[in-house]
């Protein structure tokens, strides 16, 4: 899997940039299978699940990141 913001988004594909000490930037292929969950958009946070098939990173399924953390009621 990969973490990062979506840089470019089209229908056939997802660049993601991972930030940080160690920069990095992946091209995912999206086909039929591809599942989205959530809102992916340009400029938001996203896990990539994928595979390597061909020479190529096939995103399996792209996951929209609120930024949030969520913490159980009654603790702080």
């Amino acid at each position: 899997q990969f973490t990062g913001v979506v840089t470019a988004m089209d229908k056939k594909s997802i660049t993601v940039e991972k930030r940080g000490k160690a920069p990095r930037t992946m091209v995912f292929v999206r086909d039929d299978d591809t599942k989205q969950v959530g809102d992916v958009a340009k400029d938001g946070r996203v896990t990539v699940h994928y595979r390597e098939e061909g020479g190529q990173f096939v995103a399996q399924r792209v996951e929209a990141r609120t930024g949030r953390r969520s913490t159980p009621a009654g603790r702080r």
